[in-house]
């Protein structure tokens, strides 16, 4: 007889109890469920919404213990065994739910004893599959359905109510993200460009600073040229005055005017010439007088 994989056994046993909820919410079960019995296969969270896994309800009336009441759980029976069929021991669909008592029923009252068939609650009877496998359960409709009370319509809409909300957050939250992402793409481009406007601004102000230090210096050029030896210059040292007006004093026509230069002929009109002063000609010999 082959090993038997408990991981694999509670496997199935789990995946029954999930597929079992799925139908009691379109009103069926493998079995006639009570309300009770379906509210805890549902398995909801104190909040509302269903958990992840369903759960095995309970039945009987309960035993007092110390810490508290005690219900007996449905069991999942593997209709055919694990120990003698292995390859079914991880199937969902190799699973029905039984009482405490049912599924000893079902090993022919000892638990040692091998399975191959499906156990009917109502009439203890088995119907045996041979070599074929597992007959799936047929769901039958329940007589009252949880899904069609109030109590079970109001934790539909919370849930939908919360979905709702959930998706909101979901929603606004990457806006939320992307509005940040814009402001701090802005904050960084404006930045950027405020670092080269001021670049460019002290750029602009060293070549201004440079162009008017360039003005200052030709500017200081032509004033000094003017001053140190160009035409002013020659107007103010003497290339004017002391060569033309120079000239004049010294011996050009004033000069000659002077010493004589007009009277250097036969002295027949003039014996002196213009004096300096230019005030009168004095005549020569025969000549005439102012």
């Amino acid at each position: 007889m082959a090993d038997r994989d408990p991981y694999q056994c509670a496997k199935a046993v789990q995946g029954f109890w999930n597929n079992e909820r799925e139908l009691i919410k379109q009103g069926f079960g493998t079995r006639n469920w009570s309300v009770q019995e379906q509210i805890e296969i549902m398995n909801f969270k104190p909040s509302g919404g269903e958990r992840k896994n369903a759960a095995a309800p309970t039945y009987g009336q309960g035993q007092a213990t110390e810490s508290g009441m005690s219900y007996d759980k449905y069991e999942g029976q593997h209709m055919k065994s694990a120990e003698a069929h292995p390859d079914f021991q991880g199937n969902l669909n190799n699973i029905q739910a039984l009482t405490r008592d049912e599924h000893q029923e079902a090993h022919g009252g000892d638990f040692r004893n091998p399975t191959n068939g499906y156990y009917d609650p109502d009439s203890g009877q088995i119907t045996d599959f041979g070599n074929n496998p597992p007959t799936d359960l047929q769901p039958q409709q329940l007589n009252e359905a949880y899904i069609d009370t109030a109590e079970y319509q109001y934790i539909i809409i919370q849930d939908v109510l919360n979905d709702f909300e959930q998706n909101k957050a979901d929603m606004q939250n990457p806006i939320q993200d992307n509005y940040e992402n814009v402001l701090n793409d802005f904050d960084q481009k404006k930045a950027e460009i405020q670092v080269t406007n001021n670049q460019q601004d002290n750029t602009q102000d060293m070549t201004d600073a440079e162009n008017e230090s360039i003005n200052e210096s030709e500017t200081v050029g032509e004033d000094g040229g003017l001053d140190a030896g160009g035409e002013d210059s020659g107007l103010d040292s003497g290339s004017v005055d002391s060569g033309e007006a120079g000239g004049l004093d010294a011996g050009s026509e004033d000069d000659g005017l002077d010493t004589g230069g007009m009277d250097s002929g036969d002295g027949d009109m003039i014996s002196g010439g213009m004096d300096s002063s230019g005030d009168s000609i004095d005549m020569g010999s025969g000549g005439m007088e102012m």
